[in-house]
Order: C-alpha cells, then structure tokens, then sequence
C-alpha cells in the first residue's frame, strides 16, 4: 500500500474518533496506573492516598484498659479515670484526695439500650438509654471534621436529689465533632513515650468552643483540658 494511502486510512481513522468523542467509551481491564502507582482499580474504584486518614475507632482500646491521669492544682492531686471493657468506655471517675467527686457508668448494655449512672457529690442518677441512632466516626483526613450522632429516649429510674423525675422520659439528641489535627508521638512521666498519637478538637452538641484533646492509638484518652496553661491539663500517668 502506497504511504499516501496509509496517511489517508490515519486521517480517517482519528478524524472518527475525534468525531465521536463525546459518545466514546473507554474500556480497560485491569488497573489504571500513575507512575507505578495504581489511581484506579480494576473494579473502578478511586485509589486514594490514606496516609493521613484517620479512624478514630483505631484510637481506642481493642479490649480491657484502665486509664490513669493526674492534675496538680494548688500542690493538691486530682485524679481521672477511664475504665474500658471490650473496647467500649464504661466508666470514667475523678477524684480529689482520693474521695469521688464525680462518677459516670455505663452498664447493662445491649445493642440498643444501656443504663448511665451518674454520681455527683452526694446526688446520684440512674437512667436507662434507648437509642433510636447511633454511628461510629467516618474515617477523615487530617484537618477535616468527622461526626457521629446518638439518638435516644433517656427514663429516669432513680434519683436522689430529684425524686420528682422518676419514671420521666426525654428525647435527645448527643451531636460528637472531631477533628484530627496532626499525628505526633506522645510523652509522658519520666522519658516515657507512645507512639502514634492524634492531637484532635472535639466538641458535643455545637459547643461555642472546641476542647483540644490528645488520643493514642490502641490505648484512648491520654491528655486533655487546657491546652493554653499546662497547669489545668491531665495528663496520663499509667494505662492498666
């Protein structure tokens, strides 16, 4: 075939498909690759870069866990406590000189309900949650928010400063934000130090000010108060 011939069948051929691009189609089998790296997989899904995305799930205990922080206020000790079972947080307590000022547990679960103790000085609350919604935090980047949201119907089953709300029922609705701002590892005690630990800002329920927290991974809560004066911040002492 004469070479004036071959640049004609050319010319046709991408004058065509110049022609009918917007109804082209491009069918691949397999992966779609940049560099080596693959962008598109061969089910079609977007291949992203998931080096900083967190799962905040992955920044609690897996199992059982005792947590231990301390403060030092005007040379007096307070301690808090967050006590973990199969990974869930169940009770969380903080004390001044060893006396419980304030109390919070978690007990009787299901899948959908579960009962909340609350002591509080010399009042003590009993009610039994049921949840109508409730989500885990989205993986997220760093520096972008993730949510999660409980909906349910709180009935009182027994308080002792407010024996008038016994048996009351009332609707909420718990609104969670975080957001992860940076990885880092975390020092504590004497030259002590966890790996793998998100600095994050949390609020609940529109709060006019986020509370920046520090949370390792596998192991939860490790610092949080006052970021601005280290002397009104916890900090962890032991994990049991």
């Amino acid at each position: 075939m004469k070479k004036s011939m071959l640049s004609f069948l050319a010319l046709a051929i991408t004058t065509s498909l110049s022609a009918g691009a917007t109804a082209a189609s491009l069918d691949v089998h397999g992966d779609i690759k940049v560099n080596g790296k693959t962008v598109i997989d061969s089910a079609g899904n977007l291949v992203q870069n998931k080096t900083n995305t967190i799962n905040i799930a992955d920044y609690q205990p897996s199992g059982d866990a005792v947590i231990n922080l301390k403060l030092m206020v005007d040379g007096e000790l307070q301690t808090y406590k967050i006590v973990y079972a199969a990974g869930k947080q169940v009770s969380e307590e903080a004390a001044t000189n060893g006396a419980v000022s304030w109390k919070m547990t978690w007990g009787d679960r299901t899948e959908s309900a579960m009962t909340v103790t609350t002591v509080n000085g010399d009042c003590t609350d009993v009610v039994r949650n049921e949840f109508e919604l409730s989500n885990a935090y989205a993986p997220v980047d760093l520096g972008h928010t993730t949510s999660r949201i409980d909906k349910f119907i709180s009935t009182f089953a027994s308080s002792t400063c407010k024996p008038e709300l016994v048996d009351t029922k009332e609707h909420k609705t718990d609104i969670y934000l975080m957001t992860p701002l940076v990885k880092y590892d975390f020092k504590y005690g004497e030259n002590k130090t966890v790996k793998d630990c998100i600095l994050v800002n949390y609020s609940m329920n529109g709060g006019a000010s986020y509370k920046t927290r520090t949370l390792c991974k596998g192991i939860g809560l490790v610092e949080f108060g006052s970021y601005s004066n280290e002397a009104i911040r916890y900090h962890l002492t032991s994990v049991e």
